[in-house]
């Protein structure tokens, strides 16, 4: 017979289960976007052929490590957020906020500068193929303004996620992605008087979900009702070199763990990308299902670091503990479960792109 502890973190209550939903399905569908994004593009564009689906692939590998730099830094951020708001310390809360902001930005604006003077530069890193190239750096030039826009909307997102409002970046997620693939169909293949555009018509396509992406993130801040945690223009003093140093020293091991494994993960590409056309077109569609399912790990791991900060920041030790036990089997599940789904799921996914 199990005992009672055990019997707790095995079947935990209904309540539990929902909190898990309502937070990892937000923070899921967020991190999922920049996958899905990516596999719109490849599922959309891949009526033009393979070049064109491996250029695009190779042009969203500059994204993709900017998205996990920038996630590294929300992530350990939102565990600070999170506390700060279950304690009600409004002035550390905005503190954090605005440091999150600020290097969002920064890392984001850094990319863009990049990839606006050095696209061909960038490219060159993982593939000597100058067709690759050429089609490449005109996805990579066109989208490069989207990266700004795309640190400040993900560091509204973990505002919400911090302020037990996980619906309000869902709703985002969703809204844009359906956006992103209608308007991928009209710029890639023309519509009415938009002419068919390519590989630049989905990057036009992105770059304007990502501007909408950003709009309704505002209209739901500028609405929030708790206003005395939103950001001021007074805020800006928070942003100076001490604040900032105590902030890399609590998120350094979340954002170095991030980056390294997105430098990892791009690697790979590296290696692919100097093998052809073929073999970048198949590890497009087989890395994009691997962001798919990542994305679900990562949902519960945030969503659990969020939960616990809250319980914590309100004082409830006990509580917080038996929800990281909780949170660690459900891991585990969620990671069986993937790994049944995706083999399942595997020729499906293949034949149809």
């Amino acid at each position: 017979m199990l005992n009672d502890q055990v019997r707790q973190i095995l079947f935990p209550e209904r309540s539990f289960w929902k909190q898990v939903a309502r937070f990892g399905t937000s923070i899921a569908l967020q991190k999922l976007t920049v996958a899905l994004f990516g596999m719109i593009d490849v599922a959309v564009i891949s009526g033009m052929g393979e070049t064109a689906v491996s250029a695009v692939s190779l042009a969203n590998q500059v994204f993709y490590v900017a998205s996990l730099v920038t996630f590294g830094i929300t992530s350990g951020a939102s565990v600070m957020l999170s506390r700060h708001y279950g304690a009600g310390g409004e002035s550390a809360f905005k503190k954090v906020f605005s440091v999150m902001c600020f290097l969002c930005t920064l890392v984001n604006t850094v990319i863009m500068a990049a990839s606006f003077a050095v696209p061909r530069l960038l490219l060159g890193i993982y593939t000597d193929d100058s067709v690759l190239i050429a089609e490449g750096a005109i996805y990579l030039i066109i989208t490069a303004p989207m990266n700004p826009i795309y640190g400040i909307s993900n560091s509204l997102g973990s505002f919400f996620r911090s302020t037990n409002r996980p619906s309000v970046p869902t709703i985002v997620s969703v809204a844009t992605v359906a956006l992103k693939t209608g308007l991928n169909y009209i710029f890639i293949y023309g519509f009415g008087v938009i002419p068919a555009m390519g590989v630049a018509g989905a990057a036009v396509a992105t770059v304007l979900c990502k501007v909408a992406e950003l709009v309704l993130y505002l209209v739901f801040y500028v609405t929030f009702k708790e206003k005395n945690y939103c950001f001021r223009r007074s805020d800006l003093s928070y942003i100076r070199r001490g604040n900032l140093q105590i902030f890399l020293k609590d998120t350094l091991p979340v954002i170095l763990n991030e980056s390294l494994w997105g430098i990892g993960l791009s690697a790979f590409n590296m290696v692919f990308g100097r093998m052809g056309v073929v073999a970048v077109s198949a590890i497009s569609v087989a890395g994009q299902m691997e962001k798919l399912g990542n994305a679900c790990f990562y949902g519960i791991s945030i969503g659990a670091c969020v939960t616990i900060s809250h319980m914590l920041g309100k004082g409830k030790r006990e509580e917080a503990k038996l929800a990281a036990k909780r949170y660690a089997v459900i891991g585990i599940e969620v990671g069986v479960a993937i790994m049944v789904l995706m083999l399942a799921l595997n020729h499906f996914c293949v034949v149809s792109f």
